[in-house]
C-alpha cells in the first residue's frame, strides 16, 4: 500500500511520497486529521477510573474474602425456603439477568415512549 493510497480525496492535494517514508506519510496524516490530539485531562480520567475500578474490586474482595463458597451454600437454603413456602425462586446467569432487567425497562417505557410520540 502506497503513501498515496492512505490519503484522503480531499487533503491538500500534495504528493507525499517524496517527502519520506510510508510510515512518515502515514504519521504526518493522522496528526493532520487530529487523531493524537486528546483533552488535558483525558489520561487522568482514565487512569483514576482504572484505579477506582481496582479498588472497588479489592474492597468486594476483602468483604467477601473466603466466603464465596458460602454463596453456593446459601442458594441451596434459599432454594429449599422458597419450595417450603411456595414462592417462586428463578435462577438466571449474569447476561440473562441483563436481558430480563433490559427487557423489563423497555416494557415499562412503552407508555413514556407513545406519550412522547403523541406529543
Amino acid at each position: 500500500m502506497t503513501s498515496s493510497a492512505l490519503r484522503s480525496p480531499g487533503a491538500d492535494g500534495e504528493e507525499t511520497a517524496d517527502r519520506g517514508s510510508d510510515y512518515a506519510a502515514l504519521s504526518r496524516q493522522v496528526r493532520q486529521a487530529g487523531m493524537l490530539k486528546r483533552r488535558p485531562a483525558y489520561y487522568t480520567i482514565k487512569i483514576a477510573a482504572n484505579l477506582g475500578l481496582l479498588l472497588l474490586g479489592g474492597v468486594a474482595f476483602v468483604l467477601l474474602g473466603r466466603s464465596w463458597f458460602q454463596l453456593r451454600r446459601a442458594q441451596a437454603i434459599v432454594r429449599a425456603h422458597c419450595r417450603e413456602h411456595g414462592l417462586t425462586y428463578h435462577e438466571s446467569t449474569i447476561f440473562g439477568s441483563y436481558a430480563q432487567v433490559l427487557r423489563h425497562l423497555h416494557a415499562v417505557g412503552v407508555p413514556l415512549r407513545h406519550a412522547t410520540d403523541a406529543g
